[in-house]
């Protein structure tokens, strides 16, 4: 495997946007929760499970172009300003979060699999606005991320 990718903020091939599958409401008690989705985007050889969704199809569609999106999980946790956390969202797949600044203001990520980075990147959480993140590839396609913030 080739060294892991390296994604800052200014050259994120990702972008932020509103997704209404993946805008709705969380609260943990005042602490910020996080809510990670983990997609497998690839034009043929998986099933389509965003049929009910046309609008997260619709913007990924436009960011990636793939014709077929199945989710391969997610999950959810709460952020302290001194603690990172992990992530399962799949059995092959986990995401570390961690601070970058006292006032977590800035998180860096690590997706990682079998425990072996593949993608690192930092970025600036805007609660209820999610980033989307292309992946590495994946059999036929790439993985997306989505990374969500609640206050």
């Amino acid at each position: 495997m080739n060294q892991p990718a390296r994604i800052f903020l200014p050259a994120l091939m990702g972008c932020l946007l509103m997704v209404s599958g993946c805008a709705h409401k969380e609260t943990t008690g005042g602490t910020p929760a996080v809510v990670v989705y983990l997609f497998q985007g690839q034009n043929e050889g998986i099933p389509d499970e965003l049929g009910h969704d046309p609008q997260l199809r619709g913007n990924l569609v436009k960011l990636f172009g793939y014709t077929h999106y199945r989710k391969l999980g997610e999950a959810r946790g709460s952020l302290t300003s001194t603690q990172e956390i992990d992530l399962k969202p799949s059995t092959l797949f986990s995401i570390r979060l961690a601070p970058c600044t006292k006032k977590a203001d800035r998180l860096s990520f690590a997706l990682l699999r079998d425990d072996k980075l593949v993608l690192r990147g930092r970025y600036i959480p805007k609660p209820g606005v999610p980033l989307i993140i292309r992946g590495p590839h994946y059999q036929s396609g790439n993985l997306i991320l989505i990374l969500n913030t609640y206050k």
